[in-house]
């Protein structure tokens, strides 16, 4: 087997192999005379069967195994003897041409194939004992931890059904359809939409005009988009 590089640029490598004729042949006779004491042909009594006639009847498929051996053993042993580690599955080039191929698998033609891979890069361990590190320490205003707490306990909130009129702080469930002059827009359309009054989740104005609503209000709530909103097409209309 004869192993040539072509091609090492960065971390990528190319290897060019070639097994003579001769060990193919070599390796596929040893094939067919393991064979002749396992099949059973007619006319042959066990382990008397010709070589000649097995290699004519088996002669290509066990070649092809032969093939397979060699990429699968070859594929290993050359990158691990280069001392390198593959950083995926080598890429395995063999000829597209049925003739070249044809001979090869009759025994008439070296094997040819090539191994296009990228290599692992040798990692240095540098020494860190002379490193110094400074621990980041930030102080933590009370009033934030506050307003965290304030936050969590909001969002864990339980809310419990009302008779009356809906104030401030209360959660409602909204059915509700947008319109600018008259025509409904994409997007502007919700169904039991939960909705904290006060929570200033909506345009400003909104949440406003549906305090002192009850159960089964039907409300028309007048408001501006913001001149700033995100949705350009919508920003100022009423």
């Amino acid at each position: 087997m004869q192993v040539t590089e072509t091609l090492n640029s960065g971390l990528k490598r190319e290897i060019k192999i070639t097994v003579p004729a001769g060990d193919m042949e070599a390796k596929l006779m040893a094939r067919l005379n393991d064979a002749r004491d396992k099949v059973r042909i007619n006319g042959f009594r066990p382990g008397k069967v010709p070589v000649q006639h097995l290699r004519k009847m088996y002669g290509k498929s066990f070649m092809a195994e032969v093939v397979n051996e060699i990429l699968n053993d070859s594929t290993r042993s050359i990158i691990s003897g280069r001392g390198e580690k593959a950083a995926m599955q080598p890429e395995v080039i063999m000829t597209e041409d049925e003739k070249e191929a044809e001979k090869i698998l009759a025994g008439g033609s070296d094997f040819e194939f090539r191994l296009n891979y990228e290599v692992i890069p040798a990692i240095e361990i540098k020494d860190f004992s002379d490193i110094k590190v400074t621990r980041q320490v930030y102080d933590v205003p009370v009033s934030e931890v506050d307003d965290q707490v304030k936050r969590v306990a909001e969002s864990a909130r339980s809310y419990e059904p009302k008779e009356g009129k809906a104030a401030e702080g209360d959660r409602v469930s909204i059915d509700y359809v947008g319109k600018i002059g008259g025509e409904a827009f994409a997007g502007g359309a919700g169904t039991d939409q939960p909705l904290v009054l006060g929570s200033k989740e909506f345009i400003p104005g909104f949440e406003d005009q549906l305090i002192g609503s009850k159960a089964g209000d039907q409300k028309l709530v007048t408001v501006t988009f913001p001149e700033n909103y995100q949705a350009a097409h919508l920003a100022g209309k009423e």
